[in-house]
């Protein structure tokens, strides 16, 4: 199992130890990368869609630092960012714990951006155009700052 995936493996086990911020359950990645949360159902076609138009720019997600995880039914999924893409994760609980972080009840669709300081920087109910996380994201002040050290 590759690093990068054993440790979301047992930082999502974790998860249900820790109490406290927003999305505390990801403290892991904090400083390190952003999180994409899809939550969903296997049968809803919008996390289909969701899922499929992140996966299209995987190059972009790489860019910027972002992890893209599907959370239906018991697992949470990472479907692109890295070398723990395609990782399913089936520790109890952890799906759960990510809902209750999210506040996302288990037959909701939404879709939440972690930024890298932990905290929620968008929460929507309906379909996010991958535009809309990359302008965001490009707008955000770390964002900036890591485009001027790579430049």
């Amino acid at each position: 199992m590759p690093t990068k995936t054993l440790a979301l493996a047992l930082l999502l086990a974790a998860a249900g130890l820790q109490q406290g911020h927003a999305m505390e359950a990801l403290a892991d990645f904090r400083w390190k990368q952003r999180i994409l949360l899809v939550y969903g159902t296997e049968d809803d076609p919008r996390l289909q869609r969701q899922i499929a138009e992140f996966t299209q720019r995987p190059d972009a997600m790489a860019e910027r630092d972002l992890l893209v995880l599907k959370v239906a039914g018991a697992e949470v999924e990472a479907v692109s960012g890295g070398t723990s893409s395609g990782a399913v994760i089936r520790q109890a609980g952890t799906a759960d714990h990510l809902r209750q972080e999210g506040g996302v009840d288990d037959r909701s669709f939404q879709v939440l951006l972690v930024g890298k300081d932990g905290g929620i920087k968008l929460r929507r109910s309906d379909v996010v155009d991958p535009e809309e996380i990359i302008a965001l994201i490009d707008s955000m002040p770390m964002r900036q700052t890591e485009q001027r050290k790579r430049n």
